[in-house]
């Protein structure tokens, strides 16, 4: 018998933590198929979150070619992971005039910084989205509208490319301009993706060497309790000294670390209300590719046409696969070719 009470689940749809139980005689309707979708794709964006973390995986390159008038921004085609776990894939290059946008949201624009010319920061973000497709005929009773008659009886993975101010630009946008711009998170990775990168980089900063002296490990394990609250990204970066760990303390202290990251770090950078919980996802299925920065001129264009456009991308989140990693941190032989 457990000491401990456990949660309830709140109701309002399905649970993902339960699957169907199939046995003879049980009556499978919508509900039943619903709930093991539910339970599956649950356990699947689990796994991407909570083992892999969010990023761009390949492709996704964000550029306004020069010889392209008006400014035109194109994203390639690529594969990313949301922060909620959502896969987002896609397929063929995408375009977007940027004079376009400017025209269609032209006074809200003025509303919030003015008469042109303006300086501008637009993010450029991919989200997941989902389509429902393939409609078809539905049984029922007669006198039905014809919405009644129809459903779709597919759901297509898709995608939605948008633009959205910085919103480290404004941050309290003026009476009139709310609601008709959007304003996006674009200045720096979550806080659980920062930590998770400065403890990889804590942990390469040890260097084992068979004259150094012991490392105080209480010393060690506060850096890695530090990273619960992470720096800014936006930070100049700065070059950390090598330490020097003497063989037979390194198993010991890099599992002490990796005990004080698993049951102390972690949960604390998950309790806070941005990341939340791995169990309980996020609701954010979008990953910033770039900032574009120009100058608006006067007559609602680019300033400088597409040379007068910074693609800044420096601060994508990246997510490398597993044997990039492995090579990286064990090595292995050399390739021999044919």
């Amino acid at each position: 018998m457990s000491d401990f009470a456990t949660a309830t689940v709140q109701p309002g749809g399905p649970d993902p933590s339960k699957r169907v139980n199939y046995s003879f005689g049980l009556v499978l309707g919508v509900d039943e198929f619903v709930q093991e979708q539910t339970y599956l794709l649950a356990k699947h964006r689990l796994h991407n979150r909570a083992l892999h973390g969010y990023g761009t995986v390949w492709g996704l390159k964000v550029d306004v070619p020069d010889d392209v008038d008006p400014p035109e921004v194109r994203v390639a085609p690529g594969l990313a992971l949301s922060p909620a776990g959502y896969e987002i894939c896609v397929p063929t290059v995408m375009c977007a005039k940027l004079g376009d946008w400017l025209t269609r949201n032209g006074d809200a624009l003025e509303a919030a910084y003015g008469p042109p010319p303006f300086d501008l920061a637009l993010c450029v973000v991919l989200c997941y989205r989902e389509c429902k497709t393939d409609v078809v005929p539905l049984p029922g009773e007669p006198c039905r509208t014809e919405a009644e008659t129809r459903a779709a009886s597919r759901i297509q993975d898709s995608f939605e490319l948008k633009l959205c101010l910085h919103d480290d630009v404004i941050l309290s946008p003026p009476a009139g301009a709310e609601g008709d711009l959007e304003y996006c998170d674009c200045a720096e990775p979550s806080s659980l993706l920062r930590a998770r990168t400065g403890f990889g980089q804590l942990l390469r900063r040890l260097d084992v060497q068979d004259s150094a002296a012991s490392v105080d490990e209480a010393t060690f394990l506060d850096d890695v309790r530090a990273l619960a609250d992470p720096p800014s990204w936006l930070s100049p970066p700065v070059a950390e000294p090598t330490i020097p760990l003497p063989p037979d303390q390194a198993a010991e202290l890099i599992e002490a670390a990796a005990r004080v990251w698993v049951t102390e770090v972690l949960p604390s950078l998950l309790a806070g209300a941005a990341d939340r919980s791995l169990c309980a996802p996020p609701e954010d299925s979008c990953v910033r590719l770039a900032t574009l920065r120009f100058t608006v001129a006067a007559s609602d264009v680019v300033q400088g046409g597409a040379g007068g456009v910074t693609v800044d991308d420096a601060g994508r989140p990246l997510l490398l696969d597993t044997s990039v990693l492995q090579a990286g941190v064990l090595g292995g032989p050399p390739i021999e070719l044919p």
